[in-house]
C-alpha cells in the first residue's frame, strides 16, 4: 500500500492549521507610542487588541472610543486613576495630568463573552 500524497498550499493551509491567529498589522503597529496590545480572553476563546491612546491639552478626563461594553469602560477609568494615584511611584512628573485630557481607542472593539465578533457588514 502506497501512502497518500499530501499537498499544503496556500489555497488549503488553512484547512490544516485554522485561521490566523495574528494579523500583519499587529506586528508593524506594536512599536508605535500610543498603542498597546491587549488580550481579551472569554469562556469561548479570545482575541488580541490594539489599544490606542493619546493625551492633549483640554479638560482633565478620559474619553473612551469603540465598540466597548461597560466593564472594558470602567477598566479603562480605572487604569487612569491608578496611574494618577501611585504617580510618584511611577515616576510621573508633577503637574502631568492637569490640563490634560485622554483619548482611547480599541478599533476592533471587545470581544463578546461568545468569544466571536459579529461578522462586518
Amino acid at each position: 500500500m502506497t501512502p497518500a500524497t499530501v499537498v499544503v498550499d496556500e489555497n488549503t493551509l488553512n484547512d490544516y492549521v485554522g485561521r490566523p491567529r495574528f494579523h500583519a498589522e499587529d506586528a508593524t503597529r506594536a512599536p508605535i507610542p500610543g498603542l498597546a496590545t491587549g488580550l481579551a480572553v472569554t469562556g469561548a476563546g479570545g482575541d488580541v487588541l490594539t489599544i490606542e491612546v493619546t493625551g492633549m491639552d483640554g479638560e482633565p478626563g478620559l474619553h473612551v472610543t469603540g465598540q466597548l461594553g461597560d466593564v472594558m469602560s470602567e477598566s479603562a477609568q480605572i487604569a487612569l486613576s491608578f496611574v494618577r494615584a501611585n504617580a510618584a511611584e511611577l515616576e510621573v512628573p508633577e503637574g502631568a495630568f492637569d490640563h490634560r485630557r485622554f483619548h482611547l481607542h480599541v478599533p476592533s472593539g471587545a470581544v463578546p463573552r461568545t468569544g466571536r465578533r459579529p461578522a462586518s457588514r
